[in-house]
């Protein structure tokens, strides 16, 4: 699944579209971004060398990096400071005296027009020292890091084990289109296209080795089973999301579920019960204070080993 959203995202990118890749870990995301750089350097879309940014990725010109802090002191020719999950592009670089890059010379994504076409902001520089501590490469990102965010297309590589609010950040970014990559199979898989097996492959092995067995329909049989177990894992790793809540809540959410649980049946139910064996052992003492003799309710009533046990 990581493979296809890749694809996905590769096409839109060539497109021309805005697009972002989504993974559930940092790890992932910088993988994924990583990659993409590469494939864009292959295809003499992006400059090969360029400076370090913060996640150990190298940024040239022809790349999208995105501002991962403020800055009080970077402002573009209206004025506005760099801010925190500005997508910036990469068009030139700015050399010092001994002809080392000082400044990457950027424009900031201003998203799309009326018509829907991409606005960019005049070109303003940003110094390498800042793309190297608070930028990383904004082809792929972490769901976190793309809150607030929005392209025109978005695939999301969905595992086992995100919230459910996770996956509506994920199922949102998208102006035209979000989709979903659900991982059922968490065995680690290459990122290097070279290096993965072809499903094709697979599938001819299974039919040769039917046909040897003289069950020439037992291949497609176990074809058909696997798809059909890699459909119900899907749905299943899905309806797994959805039954799970982030680990901290807002003061609101808290003050609500509180007042929320003072209704529940199950709070109220606890209440009840202990209500009703108060009352029960009130009248259960009234009725042994006047069935027994002042003496039998004097022995009964004793803090003693013979009191305890009559209770």
């Amino acid at each position: 699944m990581t493979e296809a959203a890749y694809r996905r995202w590769l096409g839109d990118h060539l497109a021309g579209k805005n697009t972002l890749l989504l993974a559930s870990t940092t790890e992932e995301a910088r993988e994924l971004a990583g990659r993409c750089r590469a494939e864009l350097v292959a295809l003499g879309l992006v400059e090969a060398e360029g400076v370090p940014v913060r996640d150990g990725q190298i940024a040239g010109v022809g790349d999208w990096v995105m501002a991962r802090t403020n800055s009080r002191y970077l402002v573009d020719t209206e004025g506005r400071r760099v801010t925190n999950r500005d997508v910036l592009i990469i068009d030139a670089w700015k050399t010092g005296a001994k002809g080392e890059r000082s400044a990457a010379v950027v424009r900031r994504d201003l998203g799309p027009d009326e018509q829907g076409n991409r606005r960019w902001s005049a070109p303003y520089a940003v110094p390498v020292s800042y793309l190297a501590e608070h930028a990383e490469l904004a082809y792929a990102s972490t769901v976190h890091a793309a809150q607030g965010r929005t392209v025109d297309t978005c695939h999301a590589v969905v595992r086992p084990g995100i919230s459910r609010s996770m996956l509506y950040v994920m199922m949102t970014r998208g102006r035209e289109a979000s989709y979903a990559y659900t991982v059922t199979d968490e065995r680690t898989a290459d990122m290097d296209p070279r290096l993965a097996r072809a499903p094709e492959l697979d599938e001819a092995r299974r039919r040769v080795e039917a046909e040897a067995a003289g069950v020439p329909s037992i291949g497609e049989a176990v074809y058909a089973a696997e798809t059909a177990h890699a459909e119900l894992g899907r749905f299943a790793v899905l309806a797994g999301i959805l039954e799970t809540e982030d680990a901290e809540r807002t003061a609101t959410e808290v003050i609500a579920a509180e007042q929320l649980r003072t209704r529940h049946l199950g709070h109220l139910g606890v209440l009840w019960a202990e209500a009703t064996r108060q009352a029960a052992e009130q009248r259960f003492e009234e009725a042994l204070a006047r069935v027994l003799t002042p003496e039998q309710y004097e022995r009964y009533a004793a803090p003693s080993e013979a009191g305890r046990a009559l209770r």
